[in-house]
């Protein structure tokens, strides 16, 4: 899936160690505001995640920063209860965003997007 739009908010980086493998992770969500519908006046928020601090490096996401991004989304379970998370595969910058000094394209350097599982203190990182 993809959607077009503009990075409104950085959220701080989450990182842990994963209790089945003992590897470190980190993870970095951001909201992005886009426009859904051709008449849409006001626009949408989504929150999605970048998970990895090769591919958060790799794509350098600023606030203000107009991107197109390919996705995908995934649903988890927890104590019972269900939850979306929607996760980041590709950036390009698009408008204004291209001429920005950014520290690698998302096409320079590829990385490795196997799913990968992250446990650590639920209350941090499995939230609604």
């Amino acid at each position: 899936m993809e959607l077009t739009g503009k990075i409104a908010v950085v959220m701080p980086a989450q990182s842990g160690v994963s209790q089945s493998t003992g590897n470190a992770w980190k993870s970095q969500e951001y909201v992005i505001d886009y426009f859904w519908w051709p008449n849409q006046t006001q626009a949408s928020k989504i929150v999605m995640r970048v998970f990895g601090e090769e591919r958060i490096k790799q794509f350098n996401l600023q606030q203000n920063d107009e991107v197109k991004i390919r996705f995908h989304a995934e649903a988890h379970e927890y104590n019972g209860r269900w939850f979306n998370e929607i996760r980041i595969d590709n950036v390009e910058f698009v408008g204004a965003s291209i001429n920005k000094n950014h520290t690698q394209s998302s096409e320079e350097a590829p990385v490795n997007t196997e799913n990968t599982t992250q446990t650590s203190q639920p209350s941090q990182d499995k939230k609604p």
